[in-house]
C-alpha cells in the first residue's frame, strides 16, 4: 500500500529498496493531547523519495503497538541516494488529525543491507523542552511507554519515541547514496 508520485519515479532509476516495519510508538506527554475522555488514535505515516505509506490507525492507545497482520511493513523504491525517510505519527480525529511528533534520517547514513530496530524520537515544535526530553530518554527507558512522560520532570515536553525495523538494499552496494554525500 505504497503510493508514489508517478512524475518523480519517472525521472530517475531505481537504485535501492527500502524494507520499513512500523513496530512501536509511545512515550510522548498527554498534554494539549486530544480529549480528556480517551487515549489517542494512532497511526504513522512513512515518506521517502517520493513515496507516502500509512500503517494501521490503533484506536484509543497511549503505546501502540503494530501486530504482524496489520498495515506496518513497507518496500518503497529509493531512486535518490540522498533520500530521507521521515516518519510523522499522527492522532486520528474525524475532522483534522493531530501530529504527535515526526523524525527524519537520510538513508545514505546506513550501512547496504543492514537489519536496524531502533528507536527513533520524535519532536514536533523543536522547542528547548523537546530537546531535552529527547536528550534525557535513557533516564525513562526502562519505565513503560505509557508512563514515560511522566515519568521524570526532564519528560515534560516529550513527543516520543518510535521503534522501527528497516534495512536499505542498495543495488550497487551503496555507491551512489555515498556519492550523494560528496555533491
Amino acid at each position: 500500500d505504497v503510493h508514489r508520485d508517478g512524475r518523480h519515479a519517472a525521472s530517475t532509476k531505481r537504485i535501492g529498496l527500502l524494507h520499513i516495519e512500523i513496530l512501536q510508538a509511545g512515550g510522548w506527554t498527554r498534554a494539549n493531547m486530544g480529549d480528556a475522555f480517551s487515549a489517542e488514535d494512532v497511526f504513522v505515516m512513512v515518506v521517502s523519495d517520493g513515496c507516502v505509506a500509512v500503517t494501521d490507525t490503533k484506536y484509543d492507545c497511549v503505546a501502540p503497538a503494530w501486530k504482524s497482520d496489520e498495515r506496518r511493513a513497507f518496500r518503497i523504491p529509493v531512486n535518490d541516494g540522498a533520500a530521507t525517510l521521515s516518519l510523522a505519527c499522527f492522532n486520528e480525529r474525524k475532522r483534522e488529525d493531530w501530529p504527535i511528533g515526526r523524525c527524519a534520517v537520510a538513508l545514505r547514513a546506513f550501512a547496504p543491507n543492514t537489519l536496524y530496530d531502533c528507536w527513533l524520537p520524535l519532536v514536533l515544535s523543536d522547542t528547548a523542552g523537546e530537546k531535552l526530553a529527547n536528550s534525557c530518554r535513557a533516564l525513562v527507558a526502562k519505565e513503560p511507554l505509557a508512563r514515560q512522560a511522566a515519568a521524570h520532570q526532564t519528560q515534560a515536553e516529550s513527543r516520543g519515541a518510535i521503534r522501527v525495523r528497516f534495512r536499505v538494499d542498495w543495488t550497487d552496494g551503496g555507491v551512489a547514496a555515498c556519492r550523494s554525500a560528496l555533491a
